[in-house]
C-alpha cells in the first residue's frame, strides 16, 4: 500500500476520473515488456525488499519504443527514496515526502525519457497485487505528475507506470496509464541483460512462458542439434533457438556469423546489408559465382532456410540509418555487427544503448605502405558492448574516423585496403 498524493489541494472527487471509474476503465490494455540491466533490476528489488519487512518506494525514468504491435519500456535510471525521506513507513504503508516526489518529477522533466514509474513493495507476500489504498491514490498521483509538467511548461509526452512487487522475483504487477489516466498497457514480462546473457522473468500469475511464446524442437531439429543439446542442455538450446539475432553487414565476416548462427539453431533473424555479391567478394564469402549480382542478405536468407526451413528471416537492403532498419533493430535481442565503416558502428552503438541491447562488433582491415603493394599492417578486432558497461568508444572506436555518407560512398569504391586506389 502506498500513499503519494503530493498535491493536497487536489480533491479526488473532482478529478477527471474518480478512482472507481478509473479502475473500471479497462479498455483491453496492450501487452508490453520491460527491459533493463540485471544491475538495475537487482538495485530496484534490493531497495524495495529489505530484511526489516517495511514497505519502500522508488521512482524510475524509462524509455519506450513501439513497433509491429510490440511495446517495450527501457529502465534507464532509478530514483530511490531513502527511509528518512518518507513521512510514514510501516510493513503495510509507505508515503514519501511530497518534496522528494517533486524532485523526482523535476528529474523526469530534465531528462530525455518519456515514461515515469512509481514502484513500491508488498514485502508481506510473495506475489503482489494493487491494494484498495493503491487504487485510491492512483488518480491523484497521475494527475499530480501532469499538473507539475503543465506548471513548469513542459510539453513532454508521458506514460505513467505503477509497479508493485512481492518477495518472489516474478511476483510483480506493472500497469501503464496515459495522460487521460486510462489503463493502456499491461507489462507481464521483464527482460534482464547482463554479461552472462539474457534472462526473462514472467509475471508469476501468468506462469512460465507457454508454447505460444517459445519455439520448440521438431524431430528434425533434435537430430540436427543433437550435439548442441549434449553440450548446452535442452533448456540452453531452447533459449538459443528463441533468440532474435540481427546480423548487420553480410560480407566476409558477416557470412561467417550467419553460418555460426545457423549452426547454433537460431530461428529468428534480421539481416541488414545494402550491397550485392560481386566477383571480387568470392575470395572471402561462402557463396558461389551463381550468386553474383544478388543482394547479400537474400543469398544469406536462402542459406539459412536451406537447413532451417521454418526460420523467420527478415532481409533488409537498406542502410543502418534508415527508419526501416532502425525499427527492425529495435525488435531484436542481440546485434551482431560486421560493418565496413565507423559511422555505422557509432549508429549501432547509440541504438544499442537506447534500447538496451548487447552489441558484438567485429571488423578486419589491411593497410598498405603508401602506393606500394607492401602490407604495412593488418588485423582484426572484436568488441562487446553490454548495456551498463563500456561502449565501443571506450573500447577504442575513434569518433574522429566517423565520416558522412558521401565520404563513405567514396571509400566503398576504393575498397577495404587502405593505401591503394585499386
Amino acid at each position: 500500500m502506498t500513499g503519494t498524493e503530493i498535491w493536497p489541494m487536489l480533491d479526488l472527487a473532482t478529478l477527471p476520473l474518480a478512482p472507481r471509474e478509473l479502475l473500471n476503465f479497462r479498455n483491453q490494455p496492450q501487452t508490453a515488456t520491460l527491459v533493463c540491466t540485471e544491475v538495475f533490476w537487482n538495485e530496484l528489488r534490493g531497495h524495495l525488499l529489505k530484511p526489516d519487512g517495511k514497505e519502500r518506494v522508488v521512482f524510475s525514468l524509462l524509455g519506450r519504443s513501439e513497433g509491429s504491435g510490440r511495446v517495450v519500456y527501457y529502465g534507464y535510471r532509478l530514483l530511490t527514496i531513502p527511509d528518512e525521506r518518507c513521512v510514514e513507513q510501516h510493513p503495510y504503508l509507505v508515503e514519501p515526502d511530497p518534496a522528494v516526489v517533486v524532485d523526482c518529477f523535476d528529474a523526469y522533466k530534465q531528462s530525455c525519457t518519456v515514461a515515469f514509474m512509481h514502484a513500491h513493495s508488498h514485502p508481506f507476500c510473495n506475489v503482489a497485487s494493487f491494494s484498495g489504498i493503491d487504487n485510491a491514490y492512483l488518480p491523484g498521483t497521475v494527475q499530480s505528475l501532469h499538473e507539475y509538467l503543465k506548471a513548469v511548461e513542459s510539453c513532454r509526452p508521458c506514460r505513467f507506470l505503477r509497479m508493485v512487487t512481492g518477495q518472489h522475483e516474478g511476483g510483480f504487477k506493472i500497469e501503464v496509464y496515459d495522460s487521460q489516466m486510462r489503463f493502456v498497457e499491461d507489462i507481464n514480462e521483464v527482460r534482464l541483460i547482463s554479461r552472462k546473457g539474457l534472462r526473462k522473468i514472467m509475471r508469476q500469475d501468468l506462469g512460465s512462458p507457454t508454447a505460444a511464446n517459445v519455439v520448440g524442437f521438431s524431430e528434425q531439429d533434435r537430430a540436427r542439434l543433437d550435439r548442441n543439446v549434449r553440450w548446452l542442455g535442452e533448456e540452453g538450446q531452447t533459449a538459443i533457438v528463441n533468440t532474435h539475432v540481427a546480423v548487420v553487414g553480410v560480407g566476409g565476416v558477416g557470412t561467417e556469423l550467419v553460418k555460426i548462427c545457423r549452426g547454433l539453431g537460431i530461428k529468428n533473424y534480421t539481416l541488414i546489408d545494402m550491397d550485392t555479391v560481386e566477383t571480387s567478394n568470392l575470395n572471402r564469402l561462402i557463396w558461389s559465382s551463381a550468386d553474383v549480382g544478388e543482394y547479400k542478405v537474400k543469398v544469406a536468407k536462402k542459406f539459412i532456410l536451406s537447413v532451417i526451413p521454418d526460420a523467420q528471416v527478415s532481409a533488409l537492403t537498406a542502410p543502418v540509418e534508415s527508419p526501416g532498419a532502425q525499427d527492425a533493430l529495435s525488435e531484436v535481442d542481440v546485434i551482431l555487427a560486421a560493418v565496413d565503416n565507423d559511422s555505422a558502428r557509432l549508429n549501432l552503438q547509440v541504438l544499442a544503448a537506447r534500447t538496451l541491447k548487447p552489441l558484438l562488433d567485429l571488423g578486419s582491415g589491411i593497410q598498405l605502405d603508401g602506393n606500394s603493394s607492401k602490407v604495412k599492417s593488418m588485423g582484426a578486432q572484436v568488441a562487446l558492448y553490454v548495456p551498463g558497461g563500456p561502449c565501443l568508444a571506450c573500447q577504442g572506436l575513434d569518433l574522429k574516423s566517423v565520416v558522412d555518407p558521401d565520404q563513405r560512398k567514396a571509400r566503398r569504391r576504393i575498397g577495404y585496403i587502405e593505401g591503394t586506389d585499386t
